[in-house]
Order: C-alpha cells, then sequence, then structure tokens
C-alpha cells in the first residue's frame, strides 16, 4: 500500500475493545467466549508486539477469568509488563452509570480502578461508557475517581450539529465545573472492523491523516464480535485469518501507527468544546421507542439515509435508554428495587451484593436477549434479595416503590418481601424468599417487538442481504434471519401484567386454550385497572376496585372486590370479597403467576397429587392444592384455594430476538382458579387463597 499523500506524519489509530459478561451468566457461555474470543485475540496481538491497544473488561468477567481461565489473566498481565496494552476502568459490575445513584457510580468506578492498580500495575485514566450512554450528568463521579477521558460514538457528536468530517481526536466538555476528555468511535470503523477486508479500514484511517500528524480515529468495540458473533470465529482467527492480516498490515505500514489514548491525551489539545445530548448509538435510540414506532423509524431513518445520509444523522433519533423502564415495567420493577436498597445499604457485604444487582444486561433489549433471558432476571433479583436480607428490615411500608405516582405495599417478614401495587389491578408484583433469594413472580408479560412483523412477513417480502463473500461478511445487525426454518410456537400477547391474583371474570367457564392464549372473553374491569388503598396495619393491607361486568359497552353489574392481604410468618393470605349491585351468575378466575427456574427434568408442578410438567397445558377439576418443587427454591412453593376449584395450568412463552436469531424462553407457568358464582345482590361473597414458602405445613401462625 502506497504511503498517503496527505500527510508527512503517520495517521493514529486509537484502538480499544470491551468485554463483557452479564453478572453470574452460565459457565459454558463464558467458556464459549473465553475459547472463541478473549483468548484467540490476545494469543494474536501477543504475535504483533508494535500493535498497542486498550482493553476494557468488566470486573466480574475479570474475576471470573482469574478464578477460571488464569492463562488468559496472565496474558493480559505480559501484554500489560510490555506496554501494548492500556487498561480502561468502568462499573465493576457494568452498570448504566446514568441509572444509579452518584455514590455508587463512585462505588463501582474506585472497585475496578482499584482491581486494575492491584492486578496489573497501571491506574486506568480512561473510562468504558457502558452502552456508550451518555449522560453528562455522570461527569462530576467520573472525575472525582481520577477518570481524565471516555469513549462515545461520533454520532452523539454528530446529533449535536458536529459535522462528520471532525471526528478525530478528541474533544472537551465539562459538567458543573467537572472538566473530562471525550473520544468519538468512528462508526465507520465499527463496521468495516473485522466485517470487511482490513484494506477498507487502512484506506480510511490514511485519509484521515494530518499534516501536523495529530490525525487519530478511534475504534473501540465489543471483543465478542472477534469470534462469538455469528460466522467471525473462522472470519477471524480460521481460514480467513482476518485479525492477523489486520494487525500485519496495520504495523508495517511507515504512515499509520498504533497509540494508547493516554500518550495521545497528553501530547495533543482538543478539537475543541462539546457539549452532547443524552443519547447512546442509533440502534439503542430505536431499540427503546415503543414497538410501534420502532420499526417506523427505523424505515424513516434507512429512507432519509438514502437520501441524506448527512441529514439522517443530524436530525434523526430515536428515544433514550432510560426509557426501558417505561417500555418493561418489569424492568422498571428492578431497577426501582435497587434505587430503594441503595438508600439502605450498610457494610461491604450489602454494597457488593447492591452492585451486582446494577448489571445493566437485565433492564433492557436490542439484539441480545436482556430482559427476556430469565436467568438474568433470576441472578439480578438473586443479588438484590440477599441486598434485602441484609440491609431490610421486618414490616410494612407505604410508598411509591416503582416512582409511577401511587403508593405499593411493601410488606418485609424474616422469611419474605413482598410488593403489592394498588395501582396495577391490586397485583402481588414481587414475593422474594429471604432464604433462597429467589423471586417467585420472576415474570414477564408477552410484549409485541418490532421485529415480530418479520416473522409475519412472506419470504418474498423480506429484504434480502447479500451472500458473505470472501471480503466481506454481515454484522450482527445486518444479517437477515432464515424464518422459513425457524419453528415458532403462536405468539401472543398480554393485555395486562402477569404477576399474581389478578382477577377475571367470564361468562362462560375458561379453557386452558383461551386462557393460555389471553383471550378469555373478560367481562370484568379487575385485571389491569387501579385499586384503592383503603386501610393496612403491621401484619396486612385492604385494596379495593368499584368496577363492574360488561358485554360490549354495556354494563352487567356494579362490583366490588375487595383483597385482604394478610402478611404471615412465612405464608401470605389472600381473602378476596366480591359484591354485586344485582343477582347475577358469573365466572370468578384468580391468575398466578409463578415462574420455575430449572429444568423441566428438576422442577414440576403437583396439582392434589397430579404431577404436571411447568412447561405443558393442564386442565384439572377439584384441586385445591398446587405445589410448585425447584431445588432452587429449596423447599416447595404451596398454593392453597379454600375450596375445591377447576385449575388451568399453561406455561408463558415468548419469541424474542437474539444474536442468534430468534429464540423462545419459557418465562414462567401461569394459573388460574375459577369457579362459578351466583352473587346475590348486596350479599358479599368470599374467596380465600394462601400461599406458603415452606413446604406447605401449616402452624399456628399459617392458619387463616
Amino acid at each position: 500500500m502506497e504511503p498517503s499523500p496527505q500527510s508527512q506524519q503517520p495517521a493514529n489509530l486509537l484502538f480499544g475493545i470491551h468485554c463483557h459478561q452479564p453478572y453470574n451468566n452460565f459457565s459454558w457461555v463464558l467458556d464459549d467466549a473465553c475459547e472463541k474470543s478473549y483468548r484467540p485475540f490476545l494469543q494474536t496481538c501477543y504475535r504483533h508486539r508494535e500493535f498497542r491497544f486498550a482493553v476494557h473488561y468488566s470486573g466480574w468477567l475479570l474475576q471470573w477469568i482469574r478464578e477460571n481461565k488464569p492463562d488468559i489473566f496472565d496474558l493480559l498481565g505480559e501484554l500489560a509488563q510490555r506496554g501494548q496494552v492500556e487498561f480502561f476502568t468502568g462499573g465493576f459490575y457494568e452498570p448504566i452509570l446514568a441509572s444509579i445513584p452518584q455514590k455508587d457510580q463512585i462505588g463501582q468506578i474506585d472497585m475496578l480502578s482499584c482491581f486494575l492498580q492491584q492486578e496489573f500495575g497501571q491506574k486506568p485514566k480512561g473510562l468504558w461508557l457502558t452502552e456508550r450512554i451518555w449522560d453528562s450528568s455522570i461527569v462530576p463521579a467520573l472525575v472525582r475517581c481520577g477518570v481524565e477521558y471516555a469513549i462515545v460514538d461520533d454520532y452523539h457528536f454528530v446529533t449535536a450539529g458536529f459535522p462528520q468530517t471532525d471526528m478525530d481526536g478528541f474533544y472537551y466538555t465539562e459538567e458543573g465545573g467537572y472538566g473530562l476528555k471525550l473520544f468519538p468511535i468512528s462508526e465507520k470503523l465499527r463496521y468495516t472492523i473485522p466485517f470487511q477486508s482490513p484494506v477498507k479500514s487502512v484506506e480510511y484511517l490514511l485519509s484521515h491523516a494530518r499534516a501536523d500528524g495529530t490525525g487519530a480515529m478511534t475504534f473501540f468495540d465489543d471483543g465478542e464480535k472477534f469470534g462469538v458473533w455469528p460466522k467471525t470465529y473462522d472470519w477471524v482467527y480460521g481460514k480467513r485469518r482476518w485479525l492477523d492480516e489486520f494487525l500485519q498490515t496495520i504495523t508495517s505500514l511507515s504512515d499509520l501507527r498504533t497509540v494508547h489514548f493516554g500518550e495521545y491525551a497528553d501530547k495533543n489539545i482538543s478539537r475543541g468544546i462539546a457539549y452532547l445530548p443524552v443519547c447512546s448509538y442509533y440502534e439503542m435510540g430505536a431499540w427503546t421507542l415503543p414497538s410501534h414506532l420502532a420499526s417506523q423509524y427505523d424505515d424513516w431513518y434507512h429512507d432519509v439515509q438514502k437520501e441524506d445520509a448527512a441529514k439522517a444523522a443530524h436530525f434523526l433519533k430515536g428515544s433514550i435508554w432510560k426509557n426501558f423502564l417505561v417500555k418493561y415495567p418489569e424492568s422498571n420493577n428492578l431497577h426501582k428495587k435497587m434505587l430503594r436498597l441503595s438508600t439502605m445499604v450498610r457494610g461491604l457485604e450489602a454494597r457488593e451484593a447492591l452492585y451486582q444487582g446494577q448489571c445493566n444486561d437485565v433492564l433492557w433489549h436490542g439484539v441480545f436477549g436482556g430482559l427476556y433471558l430469565p436467568n438474568l432476571r433470576f441472578n439480578a433479583y438473586e443479588a438484590l434479595n440477599r441486598c434485602e436480607h441484609l440491609a431490610g428490615r421486618p414490616g410494612i411500608t407505604i410508598s411509591d416503590y416503582n416512582y409511577d405516582g401511587c403508593n405499593e405495599v411493601l410488606a418485609r417478614t424474616s422469611d419474605y418481601f413482598a410488593v403489592i401495587s394498588p395501582r396495577d389491578g391490586g397485583q402481588l408484583l414481587e414475593l422474594s424468599s429471604m432464604s433462597s433469594y429467589v423471586n417467585y413472580l420472576n415474570t414477564i408479560s408477552r410484549k409485541h417487538e418490532a421485529y415480530h412483523d418479520k416473522l409475519n412477513q412472506e419470504p418474498c417480502e423480506q429484504e434480502v442481504q447479500a451472500e458473505d463473500d470472501e471480503s466481506s461478511i454481515a454484522t450482527i445487525h445486518d444479517a437477515v434471519m432464515d424464518v422459513e426454518t425457524i419453528d415458532l410456537p403462536p405468539r401472543y400477547y398480554d393485555w395486562h401484567s402477569k404477576y399474581s391474583f389478578i382477577d377475571h371474570f367470564t361468562a362462560a367457564p375458561p379453557h386452558v386454550e383461551n386462557f393460555a392464549a389471553a383471550d378469555m372473553g373478560e367481562q370484568g374491569d379487575f385485571a389491569n385497572q387501579p385499586f384503592d388503598l383503603i386501610s393496612h396495619s403491621s401484619t396486612d393491607a385492604l385494596v379495593r376496585r368499584k368496577g363492574g361486568l360488561f358485554l360490549w359497552d354495556k354494563q352487567l353489574a356494579a362490583i366490588t372486590l375487595e383483597k385482604r392481604f394478610h402478611f404471615l410468618r412465612h405464608a401470605l393470605i389472600v381473602d378476596v370479597f366480591i359484591e354485586a349491585d344485582q343477582d347475577v351468575f358469573v365466572h370468578y378466575g384468580c391468575e398466578l403467576n409463578i415462574h420455575v427456574p430449572s429444568s423441566p427434568e428438576e422442577s414440576w408442578l403437583n396439582c392434589d397429587g397430579h404431577k404436571l410438567a411447568k412447561d405443558h397445558r393442564h386442565s384439572y377439576e377439584g384441586v385445591r392444592r398446587c405445589s410448585v418443587h425447584d431445588p432452587l427454591f429449596h423447599a416447595p412453593l404451596t398454593l392453597d384455594a379454600c375450596t375445591p376449584q377447576q385449575l388451568l395450568v399453561a406455561p408463558v412463552v415468548t419469541v424474542s430476538q437474539s444474536e442468534g436469531g430468534f429464540d423462545t424462553t419459557y418465562q414462567g407457568t401461569s394459573l388460574l382458579w375459577c369457579q362459578p358464582l351466583q352473587l346475590q345482590r348486596g350479599e358479599r361473597t368470599k374467596v380465600s387463597f394462601m400461599v406458603t414458602l415452606k413446604g406447605g405445613e401449616s402452624d399456628n401462625q399459617n392458619t387463616p
């Protein structure tokens, strides 16, 4: 390759990789990432001694590698001793920094910085910004932790009005008098490395050289794209050997050099001052939109981009990351549980549990499974419940727990923590054991996602991605799934949250197929409507809704429904009182949703002696007791009804997108206790249920 005629000085490449796995992810996932990406990437870099680069590993991943793959950990140390590697810091358990309190921002960053200094002898000056989510409110915490520069996308700058041609070097920003340097990541390099021929990236780098030698383009992206992402292992290390060719090319050119971020920042001045909007990369802005807008936005953006790419980048962007907390109530409940605990923690053990529960992956969903992965929700609840066990105190609290403008009921006993939402159908949102730390209601409702529309298209209507050739492969964002070969179940969508003690009224006895499809011909307006919190004491809470039964737009009867929750030592009793303003015959159903985390071979339901698989549909008459068995519960969760009733059982299955395609995922088991009721005008009918957390044995403290 000929030297660049544009410059008398070499162009600079600032190269970095970010490696992360969600807290307590499956060991086989980490093993796979180590074998396909982390080890071969470092081994290849070791062979190219002149290649200088930055690395960011989340703290928990580094700990896991040190304990389970010491050769990789030692290799990192050798590269650091050579001077090849510059370590970047960040939140130890990879939180979205703008989503956690400032004291936790500082605590998490300091935790990783101290770890890196202790293990590798480097005190990091640079920070990897989780998911490149920028919010200027985090600047003071970063600077107080000794951070001098951070990494964002060039997209952040372009949406603020900066020209795409000026996206090299670094800029300077401030917040409240705290100054910070910002390096813009080149979107062009993110999409050519490692997916296109090394020549494409090198030509682009040389074209951005400056005569004074200050030209510097930044690449900083996921380490997993070098081997873990679909088709990349063979491309990067196998037959194509992309990484070897890339490193050989850039280290052999006299007019291109790799430098560390710290070295470049020390020797050069900024391109100027910059104030950036709350922002992340383009795709994140689309993912966080409501599903009916996300696909429209994506189509619109690409239409504008075809006509004028600069205009699309400058003027069009989606929503912000925090709106995932609006899009997914389950995410918001987890997040607000974390915020509450952050105000309560005392001691290192409780604080580490809190930090583990702040891991970002479980709170959102894009290309990767995220919130839809039950194991990630399980791990987050397990960590936060350990924190609750250490920091919480028994008692009942009334507060706006999830910041929706309405009060919730929080009940903590020695054995469990429970949350009731009067606003959301008077449902029980959480029931977490203080011994196993399991949230039995770790469920999620079935939601429409924008990518579901692709599954409804005829093959000829789908956009066709050009087949990979010898010079390129598709990125994870561009790959098109072959939906003809995917065996997916029917897609059902829920019109209410899938927690517990949900009240249904139907004219006819519900059928298990209709129950599974969330289509029972609902006549009541209780399942997703607000209740009033009427009273509470140290042991119970009463919620009430004055609603009715309806046939289309005609009211058949006015119904007053009350639910009294009794919080006993290791049981919860729920008394349901139903009163109508006239004689009416109706079928009443009480829905509970339980997440059973272990495999079907290890877990089951027992309904009055009938052993049931958690992921199959069932219907039984005259059931009074159902127990849920899972080794992670430590003891069966027992559900009792006051009288024998029909019990319908159906699994909740979602269809979600992942890096490998479309996944069907078991999210929980829905149970509907239902019975016919002949309501007499002015008379109260009572139906009672009991949930026992310790094997179902009743004692005098668990007797209704």
